[in-house]
């Protein structure tokens, strides 16, 4: 996960959602960094991550290992930033960027 701020901005806090199809994925294990926590969602199939900070934080802050369900296929990752603010605690406009994730067979060597 990468948190990019606008030009001259900085994010101070902030609560962000990812969301995977269960059918496809499972949850391995996340990492954050630079002040992020991250957990999977109990119950839910989504690993939330968060922070908090005077320094704000900004670049790649966190990854998510999934283990695929022996489907070929592929899956989309929907992120949703549920809060976020600058560094003053003013609420700014954030937005998560979507990924996919692509599962293929390896052919047996």
């Amino acid at each position: 996960m990468t948190v990019t701020p606008a030009e001259g901005g900085s994010v101070g806090a902030l609560d962000m959602r990812i969301s995977y199809d269960g059918a496809l994925l499972s949850f391995v294990e996340c990492e954050a960094s630079g002040g992020m926590v991250c957990n999977a969602a109990p119950g839910e199939t989504a690993v939330l991550f968060g922070f908090a900070g005077l320094a704000g934080v900004s670049g790649s802050v966190g990854s998510i290992t999934f283990k695929s369900q022996g489907t070929e296929g592929q899956t989309p990752l929907r992120a949703t930033v549920e809060a976020c603010a600058n560094i003053e605690a003013n609420l700014i406009d954030c937005e998560g960027v979507d990924g996919l994730v692509t599962i293929s067979a390896t052919a047996a060597q």
